[in-house]
């Protein structure tokens, strides 16, 4: 989502739609719990369609406060909210008010769920996913799936001729030397792989490892770079195995997570 402008320094209501993602929430230590929600469209009573997107924003909750303004604030629904003066960025969210029937934002929300697809002759087709604003896919590579994403920021997210031109080079790049990356991942891997090791069986080689990985996705950035998740053959007790390439398809990094 872009970054929320500033509202009127007053307080004011508003009426605005919960984004696809939902609510979410930083936790803070002992200062409790940051609340945060995305609005994906807004308006001022008697106003147009704000042309951007509202990022509120309640500092310092306990987390029973935190759950209960979880539970009213589900993601698609239309409700009025009291605001106050930007903090970090973001509006305070002072008040949460009853949900409304507001005609411009009902029919912004099924402009929002309408699917958006786009037919590449490389990549082939990508529907647009609201929550994380990325385009998905799904691409075979000898007879083994796997989800094809390509990043696109901006509102509303777009494929644009450059970043298509990208990911096209991107993904032929990556399924002609997975091979090789593979094999680029599991020697950065392969030492970390030794701690993980269990059972009399020997430890598997640096070309065993790399066999053991079969990519499940790849994310393309705007900037060429890839992201990828690998699972991991059972080697670190089912853990993803996340690499990224340069955009040269370099591997510059591998990790676990999860």
């Amino acid at each position: 989502m872009p970054t929320a402008r500033r509202p009127r320094s007053r307080d004011a209501w508003i009426r605005g739609l919960v984004a696809a993602d939902g609510p979410g929430a930083v936790g803070q230590g002992e200062r409790g719990w940051d609340f945060q929600v995305t609005l994906a469209a807004w308006r001022r009573p008697g106003e147009p369609l704000a042309d951007h997107a509202l990022d509120l924003r309640r500092p310092r909750l306990s987390r029973a406060a935190l759950d209960a303004l979880w539970e009213r604030l589900a993601a698609g629904s239309i409700r009025s909210f009291r605001i106050g003066r930007p903090v970090d960025g973001r509006a305070t969210l002072r008040e949460i008010g009853p949900p409304v029937r507001d005609q411009l934002l009902v029919a912004e929300k099924k402009r929002l769920s309408r699917p958006v697809v786009v037919e590449d002759p490389v990549l082939g087709a990508l529907t647009l996913d609201r929550r994380v604003n990325l385009f998905a896919g799904v691409r075979h590579l000898h007879g083994t799936p796997y989800e094809l994403m390509v990043d696109a920021s901006g509102e509303p997210p777009i494929l644009t001729p450059r970043l298509l031109a990208t990911a096209r080079s991107a993904v032929r790049r990556l399924e002609k030397g997975l091979e090789a990356i593979r094999r680029s991942v599991a020697v950065k891997l392969h030492p970390l792989s030794l701690h993980w090791h269990q059972g009399d069986d020997p430890p598997p080689t640096r070309l065993e490892l790399a066999e053991k990985f079969c990519l499940e996705s790849a994310v393309v950035h705007e900037d060429g770079r890839v992201t990828l998740d690998f699972a991991d053959g059972d080697t670190f007790a089912g853990h993803a195995v996340v690499a990224v390439l340069d955009p040269r398809g370099k591997v510059t990094s591998a990790q676990i997570e999860g």
